[in-house]
């Protein structure tokens, strides 16, 4: 079976052992607790790497700056964590639909969908998990999707480990339908109605973007309609065929219409990225009834523009 392996890279923190600056590190960076016993076992299997070379010397110095790198199996991530520091607490609100089979969430921005390489961070699989293990006594829960640490809206959970393949397929088959409501800049009022289909790949000179590419890539698809205007800003609804990183933020940044408070995509401003994941459809995975859940739009969004959303 082909071992899971994630290379972290670092440099070191001050003019000390190699050890004391991988320890402070993995805490400090990755919320990773390293012990002598996990260090030498390291060292042992060659996986760690100071300058691009692997190091065997337990009493290795290294100068602060100097470059070096581990690689840590999924195993060694999950037993080295420290534990989350609860600090989402599950509401009514956040609370759409629940029922035997699948749970329909609200998740507010600027959470994490799910975990992060910071293992002490709360996300919110880890709040559903406490939430729906409390009072309800149920030990199962799987999230499917993610939507950026920004993004406000639906999130579908599954409850039933032998329902997994049905919502797995619903995404991979496209099964499911999503609709997304975001604010752009368009003092002139000229965004019109359009799809957008073209390739999607990271971007070379800054690998936390995506652009557009003439070849190579992945597909991506998007279609958008406006739903009106208020304040030199236009409400646009946006139905993903596809769904790439960051998808809905490039189309619209690339067409000149950026999301309001978009800082990667678009102008520095306050607050987060005004997008939001409305609604999701799909057939029920027992009576094959097409379903339809929406999310209220947040606070965040202007009243006048929320008043224009059914």
């Amino acid at each position: 079976m082909k071992s899971f392996f994630k290379t972290l890279k670092l440099k070191a923190f001050k003019n000390d052992s190699l050890f004391n600056n991988l320890k402070n590190s993995l805490r400090e960076d990755f919320s990773l607790s390293l012990e002598r016993d996990g260090f030498q076992n390291l060292l042992k299997q060659k996986r760690i790497k100071v300058k691009g070379i692997s190091i065997l010397d337990a009493n290795l110095s290294i100068e602060k700056g100097t470059p070096y790198s581990i690689s840590i199996t999924k195993a060694e991530l999950r037993d080295w964590s420290l534990p989350i520091k609860e600090t989402i607490k599950v509401t009514d609100e956040m609370i759409i639909h629940d029922e035997n089979i699948f749970l329909i969430a609200n998740k507010p921005a600027n959470i994490s969908s799910n975990a992060t390489l910071q293992s002490t961070q709360d996300n919110f699989l880890a709040a559903m998990t406490r939430y729906i293990s409390g009072p309800h006594k149920e030990k199962y829960i799987a999230l499917h999707h993610r939507i950026d640490f920004e993004t406000s809206g639906v999130l579908v959970f599954c409850k039933k480990k032998s329902y997994n393949k049905y919502f797995t397929e619903l995404f991979e088959k496209k099964i499911i339908k999503k609709t997304y409501l975001a604010l752009i800049e368009d003092s002139q009022k000229t965004f019109k109605d359009t799809t957008i289909k073209n390739r999607l790949d990271r971007d070379p000179s800054n690998r936390m973007k995506v652009k557009s590419v003439s070849s190579g890539g992945k597909e991506a698809k998007t279609t958008f309609k406006v739903i009106g205007h208020t304040n030199g800003k236009t409400l646009v609804e946006a139905s993903p065929e596809t769904g790439r990183l960051h998808q809905i933020r490039v189309h619209l940044s690339e067409l000149g219409f950026p999301i309001s408070g978009d800082s990667i995509y678009g102008k520095q401003g306050d607050g987060r990225t005004l997008l939001h994941a409305y609604k999701v459809s799909f057939p029920h995975p027992e009576s094959k009834e097409i379903i339809e859940f929406c999310a209220p739009l947040p606070n965040d969004f202007p009243e006048a523009i929320s008043n224009l959303v059914k």
